[in-house]
């Protein structure tokens, strides 16, 4: 999957992803599915949770650079996009446990 440099960006710099359109959350979302296959979460505070919890630490360590990118200095553009490849698998709400939390941070440390 590709995803727009920016939305990236925002999300890995924590900017408030609230003034989203609707294009870009579907995105986030489609970008959550794409790095943890199978994952299944309810509600936003759900979704917050992954997105805090899980995206960001992943995206991060992926591309370190982007958190040094400025406000000013990033600029949206559909065809400067990242690409994204899976992280690791979730079944379902197995995302809560302390199993795949486990696994997660050891991928995460490599």
């Amino acid at each position: 999957m590709t995803c727009r440099r920016k939305l990236v960006w925002c999300i890995v710099r924590r900017k408030e992803i609230g003034g989203l359109s609707q294009r870009d959350r579907l995105r986030v979302t489609q970008l959550i599915d794409e790095l943890f296959p199978g994952i299944y979460y309810r509600c936003g505070e759900e979704f917050n949770r992954v997105l805090q919890n899980w995206v960001v630490p992943v995206l991060a360590k992926r591309y370190p650079e982007l958190e040094k990118i400025s406000d000013e200095a990033i600029q949206p553009s559909a065809t400067d996009t990242i690409d994204i490849k899976p992280h690791l698998p979730a079944n379902g709400r197995e995302w809560q446990e302390i199993g795949w939390q486990h696994r997660f941070r050891e991928l995460l440390a490599a």
